[in-house]
């Protein structure tokens, strides 16, 4: 897919978005939040492979993040 259509569905949804409420947008990210959460030890040992960073910082990458995504 090429940057202009990523560009375009990016924008699609962020148009979809803005029908929806604060807490329905905030239940999204807590669903995501949760998501990464359950499948921690794939997605770390994906990454690990992928970029060799220290599986330390990668499970305390994925952790901000999914604090990041509930409390905002």
């Amino acid at each position: 897919m090429s940057v202009a259509a990523q560009v375009a569905k990016a924008h699609e949804a962020f148009l979809m978005a803005q029908d929806h409420s604060l807490e329905e947008r905030a239940h999204w990210l807590e669903a995501a939040a949760s998501a990464l959460e359950s499948r921690r030890d794939e997605l770390v040992r994906v990454a690990l492979r992928e970029t060799h960073l220290p599986e330390a910082r990668l499970n305390n990458e994925l952790t901000r993040t999914a604090v990041s995504y509930t409390h905002l």
